[in-house]
């Protein structure tokens, strides 16, 4: 080091300054899978940078001599070490524990015995400097974002490479030999380390390529993201020279908080403590500074860049919220105060026209499936005006599914459930309700499980006895859907159980097949209200689930793209599912997902609405669909995560006031604040999928399965299958936002805009329906109202004995379609 009397306080403030920025613009511009090949070029552009400046050299000889062996080794130990650490942030990102560089630097430097601290107690302030470092990056590293245990494990491998770096460029006292006593000249060694960086970057992007295939961003980026980190390098380095190399994990630390707190924003309680984090970081560089010379003083005024991209932001953000404010307080009919008041008219409608008598009952039941009820049918009234059921005539979802099954005979629905059932590969289970004591039971081939099928229809029905006849029936453990619907005036009948095995392929084509047959189902209405503003606000839930009618969805949903499983059968087959697209055929029923643990709400895990936070939550995983090309971009969960994290260019859609109208506007922001969304786990894909998902979207760990009930908003979407959170929402004090494309067997008895926010597959609306929620005050007290309305009739139509009410009914009708003496005939 020179002697601190020659120190040039204006060069070292511009090189630290330079160095920030450029190392700043370098996070900001990260990207996983163009790191590697960002990073050949940064080795290959810095000898260059270093020779075009040769003038301003070290006073000191490296003496290269490429035949001293320990020099050499440690040339060679900087190189693998270097890229160590760049091949781990090209598979998992940014490396939380960086901060611990520092402590971990200033440990080794006093082992090694060197002078940083030119005063008669250098020992004593090197050790107290590195205790308050170590404090200091233990709390920064808890304030990051947390990444999950396993990768902060995994992370301590490229911080002991970094470590190991750094350690060969500290400057020694010149009395313990060292391996590399001639990189204190950095710029005369340069050429010679890049030639070894750049050889060690080759391999491993060859191994990267053969092992886990290619993955980069565009040339333009990366070529950007190369210079930036040459400049940060060369301005780090010139740094270095004048105080010491601890300073650039300083450097880097402060930048890195400063990226990653660059999309927070002002006068927000629980970002205050991210938006000052990088001061922290300044300050140790100025306290560590000071020690060294009294001129770098002047350095305080880093502490305002850590506040620029938080500046700009929040400018950007209050502009925007503004503008959305001054909008909806002069606006009295937004689409969804139109769609709402729809919705109550709409359960009106369902609670008046229930039946209040049997007889009312019965001719219902005639008008609406064209045949008298089911035997039984009066035991079942009696039983739900027992209980008291606000359901009485409304099964069209299940009926839809069981009219098109009266076309084959009692003996037929009995040969055709046996042969589906011996279907190898069929994946079946195979359930009797025994009538003389109320129970069933179910078996499989050669499973065990049966993912609490057998527990929930039991529990459900178990008090039964002797009022459903003895019926078998066939239900399926798979998440998604199994049977093609038919329909019902189909003139060949298949007298055979199909089965083709669609997994990890496209299924559009197999199932609307039956779409240019006829436009069914009939019971999808058209919207009833087509006034949505240019955004597409659903109007009629079940025209929105209506496949044939919207073709766009081929590439919306990972079950129409590559399902993780499908094991699709044509035929007249009766089989009970949890869920279904509305051109499948599964008879549906209340999932024995919602009887478990795991999905059941608590009360004490509740807080009021005004105390929770006003924003969109999700976690979840990438279930949905099986990634084995790039088409994992269009499966819903990955689309909807790649809005709420804002991770492509891409405009979004609002409505805003323009010299008195209400109009469309573009806008590529989109405030990320109110969206608490993220991906917990990526599976279900091919390795190089995989990998590719988990460089793109910026995952999070494990979250508490009871978190979503601390916001306000909570999404709810499909998965493989339904969503088994559903109803924890539901019963809630949030208010659910729901998108899915399959229909359940309460499809019924649930009013969108009433019980729950409907989301479009498309999700065009949702920045403008989340910022309508959050920023209106009326939007505000309407969200209140949809989460007290669904709660309300959650604990009236969603009780347990509602689930038996409903099981009783399908029952009935599976023992009157399989009565043997019954003949064919067509009901609708």
């Amino acid at each position: 080091m020179p002697p601190s009397n020659i120190i040039g306080p204006e060069s070292v403030r511009t090189s630290i300054t330079l160095a920030l920025a450029f190392t700043f613009i370098s996070d900001l511009l990260f990207t996983q899978p163009s790191e590697l090949w960002s990073e050949l070029g940064c080795w290959t552009l810095l000898p260059l940078i270093f020779k075009a400046t040769n003038g301003q050299g070290s006073q000191y000889d490296s003496g290269v001599n490429r035949t001293q062996k320990r020099s050499l080794r440690a040339l060679w130990a900087f190189a693998i070490g270097f890229g160590t650490f760049s091949a781990f942030k090209a598979e998992f990102g940014e490396i939380v524990l960086y901060p611990a560089l520092v402590p971990l630097l200033l440990t080794a430097q006093l082992i090694l015995g060197t002078d940083t601290f030119p005063s008669a107690n250098c020992k004593w302030l090197s050790a107290s400097f590195a205790w308050s470092s170590a404090a200091l990056a233990v709390f920064m590293i808890l304030v990051l974002p947390y990444e999950g245990i396993w990768r902060s494990a995994l992370s301590t491998i490229p911080i002991a490479a970094q470590c190991l770096v750094l350690t060969l460029l500290l400057p020694n006292d010149h009395t313990k030999p060292r391996y590399l006593p001639h990189l204190q000249g950095f710029r005369e060694v340069i050429s010679v380390l890049a030639l070894r960086v750049i050889l060690v970057l080759v391999v491993l992007i060859c191994l990267q390529t053969l092992v886990l295939g290619s993955t980069t961003d565009g040339l333009g980026r990366t070529s950007l993201l190369a210079v930036c980190k040459a400049l940060s390098w060369y301005f780090t380095s010139e740094s270095a020279t004048h105080t010491t190399w601890i300073i650039a994990p300083m450097i880097h630390t402060a930048a890195l908080l400063t990226s990653t707190n660059a999309l927070h924003r002002f006068f927000q309680p629980h970002t205050v403590l991210h938006m000052f984090l990088p001061h922290f970081s300044v300050a140790e560089m100025i306290l560590l500074l000071k020690k060294q010379s009294r001129q770098c003083q002047s350095l305080l005024f880093l502490l305002v860049l850590p506040l620029i991209p938080v500046i700009a932001n929040s400018w950007a953000g209050q502009v925007a919220t503004l503008d959305a404010r001054s909008t909806y307080a002069d606006l009295v009919d937004h689409p969804i105060e139109r769609k709402f008041q729809i919705g109550r008219q709409q359960l009106q409608t369902l609670l008046q026209g229930q039946s209040s008598t049997y007889d009312a009952a019965v001719e219902e039941y005639r008008r609406r499936y064209n045949t008298d009820p089911v035997p039984g049918f009066e035991a079942w009234y009696n039983y739900s005006i027992s209980h008291n059921s606000r359901i009485i005539d409304d099964f069209s979802v299940m009926y839809d599914s069981i009219a098109p099954l009266w076309q084959l005979s009692g003996q037929q629905i009995i040969h055709m459930t046996e042969s589906a059932y011996a279907k190898p590969g069929s994946e079946l289970w195979l359930c009797d309700f025994e009538s003389e004591n109320g129970r069933i039971s179910c078996k499989h081939p050669w499973r065990s499980f049966d993912r609490n099928i057998e527990l929930s229809f039991n529990q459900y029905l178990g008090g039964l006895k002797g009022a459903i006849p003895n019926v078998r029936f066939l239900v399926n453990h798979l998440d998604e859907p199994r049977v093609l619907r038919l329909v019902s005036w189909q003139k060949t009948i298949p007298a055979f159980v199909n089965l083709t095995v669609m997994s990890h392929l496209p299924t559009w084509n197999a199932i609307t097949a039956t779409c240019r047959l006829l436009p069914y189902p009939s019971n999808l209405s058209d919207d009833n209200d087509g006034n949505t503003s240019g955004l597409p606000f659903i109007t009629s839930h079940a025209a929105s689930l209506d496949l044939c009618k919207n073709p766009e969805y081929r590439s919306t949903h990972g079950l129409l793209q590559s399902p993780t499983s499908f094991r699709l059968l044509s035929g007249f087959i009766p089989i009970l599912s949890t869920g279904a697209p509305s051109t499948m055929g599964d008879i549906l029923f209340p999932s024995p997902a919602y009887i478990e643990n795991e999905f059941q709400y608590k009360k004490e895990k509740d807080i009021p609405w005004d105390k929770k936070i006003n924003e969109v939550y999700w976690r979840g995983s990438t279930t949905g669909g099986y990634a084995n090309d790039g088409n994992w971009r269009n499966f819903h969960r990955q689309r909807f995560v790649t809005l709420a994290q804002d991770l492509q260019q891409r405009y979004h859609v609002y409505l805003r006031n323009r010299e008195g109208f209400l109009r469309l506007v573009r806008s590529s922001f989109i405030d990320r604040q109110f969206f608490n969304v993220a991906f917990t786990r990526i599976f279900q894909c091919q390795m190089e999928y995989c990998r590719a998902q988990r460089m793109f979207f910026r995952t999070k760990p494990w979250a508490d399965k009871n978190r979503a009930l601390q916001s306000r908003l909570a999404f709810d979407m499909d998965g493989n299958g339904i969503s088994g959170r559903f109803y924890q929402l539901l019963a809630s004090q949030s208010v659910p936002l729901k998108q899915t494309l399959l229909r359940e067997w309460h499809d019924d008895r649930l009013i969108p805009w009433v019980h729950y926010i409907p989301v479009s597959q498309s999700m065009e609306e949702l920045p403008e329906l989340v910022s309508y929620l959050i920023l209106s005050g009326m939007g505000q007290s309407r969200a209140k109202e949809i989460a007290d309305q669904g709660r309300k009739w959650f604990s009236e139509a969603f009780r347990e004995v509602d689930m038996s009410i409903y099981l009783y009914r399908p029952l009935l009708e599976l023992a009157r379609l399989q009565d043997p003496p019954r003949e064919a005939s067509v009901k609708r």
